[in-house]
């Protein structure tokens, strides 16, 4: 089972962050393929530009940018989310990650 933790929070010792770690020792002690994804960690920008927007339906080989991105979502067979949710919404970091990654022909 390849299963894909996607993890956003900026704090590494928030209550979140202690929920990252059960989660990973938890599929680790399941034997699964587990991969941490911490945004912040790679320091992930949201922020779609207006020249990125217009590529936003082209095929996913026209942003190399976003391709480890990429790679992650087509290796999991499983996603993880961890996060905080703020004002009724997931973190911007997430959010920004969601609509720039996962994309058409991913």
């Amino acid at each position: 089972m390849r299963t894909l933790v996607v993890y956003a929070h900026p704090h590494d010792g928030s209550f979140t962050a202690h929920l990252r770690d059960r989660v990973v020792a938890g599929l680790g002690k399941a034997e699964a393929d587990t991969r941490l994804l911490d945004l912040h960690a790679i320091g992930f920008d949201p922020v779609m530009s207006a020249e990125e927007r217009t590529l936003h339906h082209a095929p996913p080989e026209e942003k190399p940018w976003l391709a480890d991105q990429y790679d992650h979502l087509r290796w999991a067979q499983h996603l993880v989310w961890v996060y905080p949710t703020w004002w009724s919404g997931p973190p911007a970091i997430l959010k920004g990650w969601v609509d720039r990654v996962w994309a058409e022909g991913v």
